[in-house]
């Protein structure tokens, strides 16, 4: 699992940190990978969004793009309960596509993805959670640290495309 997150929000105050209301405008992608190529196409993309910046339009955009889940909610932050919906969605699918399969999942050792009720949850699930030891994301997760940078830009794009659109007095 890999998580991208692009600002939404365009404000900067203080120089270039974000303030917190851009932090929250964010939209984190939680990217779900596998070597497998029969069960790739089928593994959960997740979005989590602010509910002010996944409008109709941004929505319509983004279930043309394949299997996505998106979750709406005040912050684009992931959290322990949006963990244990993601392994949800995830055990869903693999049941369907892998049965009999073990699932292994690489995540940081960041609190909200080892509370009791995402154990608990990978658990029922039969996931294993597999936590990376800090300084090793280069090494562990390739794409975190070599192919999103790109993919985050090409996120801002087209975000940004979307909201000059709906500023332009188009319906979104």
């Amino acid at each position: 699992m890999v998580t991208a997150k692009t600002p939404g929000g365009c404000g900067r105050k203080g120089g270039s940190r974000a303030v917190l209301a851009d932090r929250r405008a964010a939209i984190t992608h939680v990217a779900l990978a596998t070597e497998d190529h029969n069960v790739q196409p089928y593994l959960p993309q997740v979005l989590l969004g602010n509910k002010r910046l996944l409008t109709k339009k941004v929505m319509a955009a983004v279930t043309k793009a394949g299997p996505v889940t998106v979750v709406a909610a005040k912050s684009s932050w992931n959290t322990s309960a949006k963990m244990v919906t993601i392994l949800g969605v995830l055990a869903d699918v693999l049941a369907e596509k892998a049965p009999g399969r073990q699932a292994v999942l690489l995540l940081d050792g960041a609190k909200l993805h080892l509370t009791n009720e995402v154990l608990k949850k990978a658990w029922a699930c039969d996931i294993m959670l597999v936590p990376i030891p800090a300084a090793t994301t280069a090494f562990l997760q390739p794409l975190d640290s070599r192919v999103f940078s790109g993919y985050k830009a090409f996120l801002r794009r087209g975000y940004e495309e979307l909201r000059l659109s709906c500023a332009g007095g188009n319906v979104c």
